[in-house]
């Protein structure tokens, strides 16, 4: 998949390497704040819808440009959204990207609080990932959930 997403929003891979703990990707450094982190300041008081929006809009267009080469991200979600000090939003760690119409996979990838429900089956393609990318519309709406125990 080495240099098939070509994308602005997309971390180019510039050479593969053996590293002490296997293959390696050599990348340009993406520096900047997490989506998450944004999310989590969420709510009324956090920061401004149309921003969120911005950040969804740009990741699905590269989401779409992935998946027009034949690519799904399988691992969409705000800790793998970069938002550089510039504005610029680079989707990252594609460690679970797979080619479409390939092989199913047997284990379960991605992260249970985004996963679409027809991952755990192994069963993945574009659907996933657009509804990985529309998982964390709630907090962003509303703010993060109450931690468990709290009481209404």
């Amino acid at each position: 998949m080495r240099g098939q997403l070509g994308h602005p929003n997309s971390v180019p891979v510039h050479d593969l390497v053996e590293g002490g703990r296997g293959p390696a990707g050599v990348r340009r450094r993406v520096g900047g704040e997490e989506w998450r982190g944004l999310v989590a300041r969420a709510g009324p008081e956090g920061p401004p819808l149309g921003r969120h929006l911005e950040v969804l809009l740009q990741v699905g267009n590269d989401g779409a440009f992935a998946h027009s080469r034949g690519i799904i991200h399988r691992d969409i979600k705000p800790a793998n959204v970069m938002l550089g000090e510039y504005g610029e939003v680079v989707l990252v760690d594609w460690g679970l990207a797979r080619r479409l119409g390939g092989a199913r996979s047997k284990r379960i990838a991605g992260t249970p609080a985004y996963l679409a429900p027809e991952m755990p089956r192994g069963d993945a393609d574009e659907r996933s990932d657009v509804l990985c990318l529309g998982a964390p519309l709630p907090e962003v709406l509303v703010g993060p959930p109450r931690p468990a125990g709290d009481r209404v």
